[in-house]
């Protein structure tokens, strides 16, 4: 006779509080993916597929790098940023022809160390990157600022779009930073920039300067 089975039975604990030491990372030409933001990618090279389906089957978890300028000329593999970010796939979406629809949920900043394997795809040694909670009435007073620029900036461009709403709902320095870093009109680079500061105020500070550039090329 089967046992009874109790409700821990079926009880699992996953420990992700440690990030990994190694990271499947995906380098792209234009995205910049910032901590706490949701990135929307299609997959369809061979080797990224295989990328993907090794990640579900695993932690789930890929970092995104930035490729640097001359990324066209370059001969054999194009050479990444050192900082990216860890996200995790929240959502994978299969196509009949094998290409994927992902949804990639930002976690937090990464460096590459080097690459441990290059082929069939990119596997780093990474050390994360932690961003201190910015927490006094400067840094909130910045980033009530810039987010009033932003949206005075959305508007004046006539682009009102509902994804901004979200950012009339964050409070945390640190949230506005980050989102404000992810959707910015600014070449990629300066994304790329932008996510490298080291801290949160930094970072405020740099889209500060480029939401007060635009103004003024508005007004």
């Amino acid at each position: 006779m089967d046992q009874p089975r109790s409700p821990d039975d079926d009880f699992e604990i996953n420990d992700e509080s440690q990030p990994p030491t190694e990271l499947a990372m995906f380098p792209l030409p234009n995205v910049v993916l910032f901590p706490n933001m949701l990135l929307p990618l299609h997959i369809f090279e061979q080797r990224y597929r295989l990328m993907l389906n090794d990640c579900l089957v695993g932690n789930r978890l890929l970092g995104m790098v930035l490729m640097k300028k001359g990324w066209e000329e370059a001969s054999g593999d194009p050479e990444p940023y050192d900082v990216g970010c860890m996200g995790r796939v929240a959502k994978v979406v299969k196509l009949v022809n094998g290409n994927m629809n992902i949804l990639l949920n930002g976690l937090l900043r990464v460096r590459v160390n080097g690459y441990v394997r290059l082929k069939p795809y990119r596997i780093a040694s990474i050390t994360p990157l932690y961003d201190d909670a910015v927490d006094d009435p400067e840094a909130d007073a910045l980033a009530q600022e810039c987010k009033a620029n932003f949206l005075r900036l959305v508007s004046m461009r006539h682009s009102e779009a509902r994804e901004f709403q979200q950012l009339k709902l964050l409070d945390s320095p640190l949230d506005i930073a980050n989102f404000l870093g992810a959707h910015v009109q600014a070449d990629y680079h300066v994304k790329q920039m932008i996510l490298e500061c080291d801290s949160g105020r930094e970072r405020l500070q740099t889209i500060a300067h480029i939401l007060k550039s635009y103004l003024g090329m508005l007004n």
